[in-house]
C-alpha cells in the first residue's frame, strides 16, 4: 500500500460497497438505514467542501466531514453486530482502534 492509498475495508466491512451502493437520486426513502443517512451526509458535505471559496469554512467543513466518517465506522460496526445477533456495542473496541 502507498502512502496516499485509502483504506477500503477495515474488520470485514467493504467501504468501496458502502460507495457503489449508493442510489443515483440521492433521494433517501422512510426506510433508509442508519449508515445510508450519514453517507448521504457525507456526501452533501463534500459537495458544500468543493463549492466553498473559504478557507475557515472548508476547515468547518472537513471537521464535519471527518466526524461523519468516524459515525458512519461506528454505525456499520453497530450494524453487522445486530445482524449477527449480537450487542451492538460488540465491536466497540475495533472502532476505538480504527479512530
Amino acid at each position: 500500500m502507498q502512502g496516499n492509498s485509502l483504506i477500503t475495508s477495515y474488520e470485514g466491512i467493504d467501504f468501496d460497497e458502502i460507495v457503489d451502493n449508493q442510489p443515483e437520486s440521492k433521494q433517501l426513502g422512510l426506510f433508509a438505514s442508519e449508515s445510508e443517512k450519514i453517507t448521504n451526509k457525507i456526501s452533501n458535505k463534500q459537495q458544500e467542501f468543493l463549492k466553498t471559496p473559504y478557507a475557515t469554512r472548508k476547515a468547518e467543513i472537513k471537521k464535519e466531514i471527518e466526524d461523519l466518517i468516524f459515525k458512519l465506522v461506528k454505525t456499520k460496526f453497530e450494524e453487522k453486530a445486530e445482524f449477527e445477533g449480537k450487542d451492538k456495542n460488540f465491536y466497540e473496541s475495533k472502532i476505538r482502534n480504527f479512530a
